[in-house]
């Protein structure tokens, strides 16, 4: 499983940083590009404040609040140099003005956060073997007119972060899941019948106090050359002033399974350079070398480029590109240089009601040599996001947010461009009655046919304690050649009750109707957060 590399570090910072404070959370829930919190207005927040996303100490993202309920809070992905997951660590970034109540944060929540700088001198200061994370039960079932095609998988998940671990500075994160297919039929898309367990991470990792050296090992993802993705091994690296030197090297990993595979192998040695005051003014930038081989022989070597520059609250850029340095002529490898992805993105914050993002992708599969493989540089849907993109979201008085997005994409050897257009409007406390309600429209042109997509949504929190989300969406696509439209409808609710603060339930139902064939959908998962 690899990584979407989308790490762009813009968000509004207030130039009075010593009036705000930092408010610990965790999401909840995710859904497209907005993200679910467990704060909301009894602890502050407010439409507009700004978080940082933290997993295993590492700021990995940023997001933006758009609308507050008592007990949660919708927000914005701006950024995220990996997908955000359930039970991330969210900083909030709360302002005076939502501290005019005297919102005791620290009172509130007393483990917060240590704070932006992303500075891991806090360590020996903190607690020891300080454990955060979840463990849950889950349940998925899928309902299909065809019952060849019914699904029933249970499953039980850990996601867990030991900082500080017995007192060394270390930190030892693991996230694992079980769960049992009941139905053979899936096995055809590489998930047997039966048991499995997937170890998406389990990795060690550290600093020698005071000496500039880091290191890290297990099943984990490097933050300087997160390209090679997922990999079983380990990583050391030196920091020098702002110059951090380093290499990596292991298996390349059967993700999500928790087999090991040493036949396929990825290594890397990089430099980063790093100059600023904090993550929002500053520059960023590694360059690396990455290897790929398959029994002793080359499957891939490349150069990874990575730059991100912040210029304060307002403005900040994001850019990555990989370059190829062989390709197969006549069957055989010689060097040759070729862009094998690049990603452009800028970031625009200039009020506290108005976000815009222009963004540019050239991404293609790569080819492994000896793997025969080949493989999409991103998980981003190529058909929606690819080439020129932009969006706009701007946070207007009554509570309602209005954002439009757009991409285009000429595609070489096609008989015509693919675009996409479309519009959302959100609004909190509709008619006072503590509804938020949301409408959408995306309109796709690809290469062999038209769709639009319409979706209304309506969301609502109980007693501080259950959040109910209501949906229904309509997709109309037509395909050229076979002249005709297609229509799904997807009806959907969603449930989240909370029995404590540790404690957590989620149950979400989906009726399909289909003009292939109609299916039914359930997902339940009863976790304890600690």
């Amino acid at each position: 499983m690899r990584r979407v590399i989308l790490f762009a570090l813009a968000f509004a910072v207030s130039a009075a940083a010593q009036q705000k404070k930092e408010l610990k959370s965790t999401i909840a829930y995710i859904s497209g590009v907005t993200v679910y919190i467990n704060a909301g207005r009894l602890l502050g927040v407010e439409a507009g404040d700004t978080a940082a996303v933290y997993r295993n100490n590492d700021m990995i993202g940023a997001v933006a609040v758009t609308a507050t309920a008592d007990s949660s809070s919708a927000a914005r992905i701006l950024n995220q140099s990996v997908a955000f997951e359930i039970g991330d660590t969210v900083g909030i970034v709360l302002s005076a003005a939502s501290l005019k109540n005297g919102t005791d944060v620290s009172a509130r929540n007393p483990r917060t956060p240590r704070g932006l700088s992303n500075s891991r001198a806090a360590v020996e200061t903190r607690q020891e073997n300080l454990i955060s994370g979840r463990v849950a039960l889950q349940y998925d079932m899928i309902a299909a007119e065809d019952t060849k095609l019914n699904l029933s998988q249970p499953a039980a998940l850990i996601q867990m972060n030991i900082t500080n671990l017995l007192g060394t500075g270390m930190s030892l994160y693991l996230y694992d899941m079980n769960f049992f297919n009941g139905n053979a039929t899936y096995a055809l898309y590489g998930n047997r019948a039966g048991l499995q367990s997937n170890i998406y991470a389990a990795s060690l990792t550290g600093e020698l106090s005071g000496s500039g050296i880091g290191y890290g090992f297990g099943r984990m993802n490097s933050q300087y050359v997160s390209g090679l993705g997922t990999f079983d091994g380990g990583q050391v690296y030196f920091r020098f002033s702002n110059f951090t030197f380093g290499a990596i090297g292991g298996g390349a990993s059967s993700v999500p399974s928790s087999s090991l595979n040493f036949a396929g192998t990825k290594s890397a040695a990089f430099v980063n350079y790093r100059n600023g005051t904090d993550v929002f003014h500053q520059y960023d930038g590694t360059v690396a070398y990455g290897l790929r081989m398959n029994d002793g022989k080359l499957d891939r070597n490349f150069l990874y480029l990575q730059n991100t520059l912040s210029l304060g609250s307002i403005l900040s850029f994001y850019e990555t590109s990989e370059v190829d340095l062989s390709k197969l002529s006549g069957g055989v490898p010689v060097s040759a240089l070729d862009f094998s992805n690049t990603f452009f993105s800028m970031n625009y914050f200039p009020t506290r009601w108005l976000f815009a993002n222009v963004g540019y992708d050239a991404y293609r599969n790569v080819y492994l040599f000896q793997s025969m493989k080949s493989i999409p540089d991103s998980l981003i849907d190529r058909n929606v996001m690819q080439g020129f993109r932009a969006s706009a979201s701007a946070y207007l008085p009554g509570e309602v947010t209005v954002s439009i997005n757009g991409s285009y994409r000429m595609r070489k050897d096609y008989v015509r461009s693919e675009h996409t257009l479309g519009a959302s409007v959100r609004a909190t406390d509709i008619l006072d009655l503590g509804v938020e309600g949301s409408i959408r429209f995306m309109n796709f042109l690809g290469v062999y046919s038209n769709a639009n997509d319409i979706t209304f949504e309506l969301d609502r929190t109980f007693f501080d304690a259950l959040d109910v989300s209501l949906s229904y969406d309509t997709y109309a696509i037509s395909v050229s050649l076979l002249e005709q439209t297609y229509t799904t409808q997807t009806i959907s609710g969603f449930l989240n009750y909370t029995f404590s603060s540790k404690w957590y339930s989620s149950l979400g139902l989906d009726d399909v109707l289909d003009p292939s064939m109609n299916s039914f959908r359930v997902y339940a998962e009863v976790g304890f957060r600690f």
